[in-house]
């Protein structure tokens, strides 16, 4: 089911890229011959996309940060339990505690 979802999701996220990327190309163009104004038309699209891909770098950097991985590991220990039934936070998988994660005196 979820990867039905993120496959969806996905796909709706190219057609609506390609989308306003065409619309951006077509009101650039604005009459003129697709031969003589296709290229500096598509400037605009390549802007846009290099503005896109300056935000994934930036959204990359803050969600790999510190701070993620300690909300992360926070997080996770919200709903971890061990086998009495206690919620004792604990690392798992690639994260880890590094001091100062959890809060103290709670």
């Amino acid at each position: 089911m979820a990867s039905g979802i993120a496959s969806t999701s996905r796909q709706i996220g190219q057609c609506l890229g390609i989308a306003v990327a065409g619309s951006i190309l077509a009101g650039n163009l604005a009459g003129q011959p697709l031969r003589a104004g296709f290229v500096p038309a598509s400037h605009a699209d390549w802007l846009l996309l290099a503005a896109m891909g300056g935000v994934v770098f930036v959204l990359a950097l803050v969600t790999t940060s510190r701070w993620a991985l300690g909300t992360a590991v926070r997080t996770a220990a919200m709903f971890d339990t061990d086998d009495s039934g206690t919620a004792e936070p604990r690392a798992s998988g690639p994260l880890r505690l590094l001091s100062g994660d959890l809060p103290q005196g709670h």
